[in-house]
Protein backbone atom coordinates (compact mmCIF):
# COMPACT_ATOMS: atom_id res chain seq x y z
CA UNK A 1 0.00 0.00 0.00
CA UNK A 2 1.53 3.48 -1.17
CA UNK A 3 1.28 6.52 1.59
CA UNK A 4 0.93 9.91 0.79
CA UNK A 5 0.92 12.75 2.76
CA UNK A 6 -2.38 14.97 2.61
CA UNK A 7 -2.99 18.44 4.29
CA UNK A 8 -6.62 18.76 5.79
CA UNK A 9 -8.08 20.31 2.77
CA UNK A 10 -6.79 17.77 0.43
CA UNK A 11 -8.85 14.47 1.90
CA UNK A 12 -7.67 12.53 -1.59
CA UNK A 13 -9.92 10.42 -3.48
CA UNK A 14 -12.92 9.27 -1.75
CA UNK A 15 -13.69 5.94 -1.36
CA UNK A 16 -14.31 3.54 -4.48
CA UNK A 17 -17.35 2.59 -5.59
CA UNK A 18 -18.35 -1.07 -3.81
CA UNK A 19 -15.84 -0.13 -1.24
CA UNK A 20 -18.51 0.43 1.26
CA UNK A 21 -20.56 -2.13 2.72
CA UNK A 22 -23.78 -1.24 1.42
CA UNK A 23 -25.47 -1.06 4.75
CA UNK A 24 -27.62 2.90 5.07
CA UNK A 25 -27.28 4.84 8.10
CA UNK A 26 -30.72 5.53 9.61
CA UNK A 27 -29.40 7.70 12.61
CA UNK A 28 -31.86 11.10 12.78
CA UNK A 29 -34.73 9.73 10.86
CA UNK A 30 -38.11 8.11 11.86
CA UNK A 31 -39.62 4.53 9.63
CA UNK A 32 -42.77 5.05 8.25
CA UNK A 33 -43.73 2.06 6.14
CA UNK A 34 -41.66 -1.67 6.49
CA UNK A 35 -41.98 -3.94 3.50
CA UNK A 36 -41.00 -7.33 4.52
CA UNK A 37 -41.38 -10.47 2.63
CA UNK A 38 -44.00 -9.22 0.20
CA UNK A 39 -45.77 -7.61 3.08
CA UNK A 40 -46.18 -4.19 3.76
CA UNK A 41 -46.74 -2.52 6.46
CA UNK A 42 -47.37 1.00 8.59
CA UNK A 43 -45.25 1.90 11.67
CA UNK A 44 -44.27 5.32 14.12
CA UNK A 45 -41.02 3.81 15.74
CA UNK A 46 -38.07 1.97 15.10
CA UNK A 47 -39.17 -0.34 18.09
CA UNK A 48 -42.70 -0.44 15.60
CA UNK A 49 -40.69 -1.56 12.65
CA UNK A 50 -38.50 -4.24 14.83
CA UNK A 51 -41.59 -5.46 16.09
CA UNK A 52 -43.63 -5.69 12.57
CA UNK A 53 -40.54 -6.94 11.00
CA UNK A 54 -39.65 -9.97 13.29
CA UNK A 55 -43.33 -11.13 13.88
CA UNK A 56 -43.71 -11.24 9.94
CA UNK A 57 -41.02 -13.55 10.08
CA UNK A 58 -42.14 -15.74 13.13
CA UNK A 59 -45.58 -15.48 11.16
CA UNK A 60 -44.11 -17.15 8.05
CA UNK A 61 -41.98 -20.20 9.58
CA UNK A 62 -42.79 -23.00 11.68
CA UNK A 63 -39.74 -23.10 14.30
CA UNK A 64 -39.68 -19.93 16.55
CA UNK A 65 -37.27 -21.15 19.03
CA UNK A 66 -34.48 -20.35 16.71
CA UNK A 67 -35.10 -16.81 17.20
CA UNK A 68 -33.43 -17.12 20.84
CA UNK A 69 -30.28 -17.89 19.07
CA UNK A 70 -29.63 -14.29 18.03
CA UNK A 71 -28.10 -12.38 20.87
CA UNK A 72 -25.75 -10.52 22.12
CA UNK A 73 -22.17 -11.01 23.99
CA UNK A 74 -23.71 -10.18 27.01
CA UNK A 75 -27.77 -9.47 26.61
CA UNK A 76 -30.34 -12.16 25.12
CA UNK A 77 -32.80 -9.87 22.49
CA UNK A 78 -35.40 -12.82 22.35
CA UNK A 79 -37.00 -14.38 25.26
CA UNK A 80 -39.97 -16.61 25.75
CA UNK A 81 -42.71 -15.14 28.49
CA UNK A 82 -42.07 -14.98 31.66
CA UNK A 83 -38.76 -14.08 31.19
CA UNK A 84 -38.84 -10.48 29.89
CA UNK A 85 -37.56 -8.91 33.26
CA UNK A 86 -34.15 -9.70 31.70
CA UNK A 87 -34.94 -7.14 28.78
CA UNK A 88 -34.72 -3.56 29.38
CA UNK A 89 -37.73 -2.41 27.23
CA UNK A 90 -39.58 -5.46 26.44
CA UNK A 91 -42.51 -6.03 23.92
CA UNK A 92 -44.30 -8.69 23.30
CA UNK A 93 -44.01 -10.17 19.37
CA UNK A 94 -47.82 -10.51 18.22
CA UNK A 95 -49.24 -13.74 18.37
CA UNK A 96 -46.13 -15.30 19.83
CA UNK A 97 -44.94 -16.02 23.30
CA UNK A 98 -42.15 -14.66 22.95
CA UNK A 99 -41.01 -10.54 23.88
CA UNK A 100 -38.17 -8.88 22.17
CA UNK A 101 -35.57 -6.38 23.25
CA UNK A 102 -36.31 -2.65 22.08
CA UNK A 103 -34.00 -0.57 23.22
CA UNK A 104 -31.97 -0.19 20.04
CA UNK A 105 -30.70 2.76 17.86
CA UNK A 106 -32.05 2.75 14.66
CA UNK A 107 -29.13 0.96 12.61
CA UNK A 108 -29.51 -1.71 15.42
CA UNK A 109 -33.28 -2.24 14.97
CA UNK A 110 -32.75 -2.72 11.11
CA UNK A 111 -29.20 -4.82 12.16
CA UNK A 112 -31.62 -6.88 14.52
CA UNK A 113 -34.26 -7.43 11.61
CA UNK A 114 -31.42 -8.94 9.03
CA UNK A 115 -29.85 -10.92 11.50
CA UNK A 116 -33.86 -12.97 12.43
CA UNK A 117 -33.79 -12.72 8.11
CA UNK A 118 -30.17 -15.02 8.15
CA UNK A 119 -31.56 -17.29 10.31
CA UNK A 120 -34.41 -18.15 8.92
CA UNK A 121 -32.35 -18.10 5.24
CA UNK A 122 -34.73 -14.95 4.09
CA UNK A 123 -32.43 -12.57 1.61
CA UNK A 124 -31.95 -9.33 2.69
CA UNK A 125 -33.81 -8.20 -0.69
CA UNK A 126 -37.06 -8.86 0.65
CA UNK A 127 -36.34 -6.03 3.03
CA UNK A 128 -37.45 -2.27 2.14
CA UNK A 129 -37.40 0.50 5.23
CA UNK A 130 -38.87 3.98 4.43
CA UNK A 131 -38.37 6.66 6.41
CA UNK A 132 -38.61 10.83 7.23
CA UNK A 133 -36.31 12.64 8.63
CA UNK A 134 -37.05 13.37 12.11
Amino acid sequence: MLLRNVSRDDPGPGPEPGDSDDADDYTGTTPSVIKILGETHDVDSWADALTVGVATILRDVDDHERIKEVSGRKRTYFVEEGQQSELVKPRQIPDTNLYLETNFSANDCVRKIEQVMAKYGYDRAELEIFTEEA
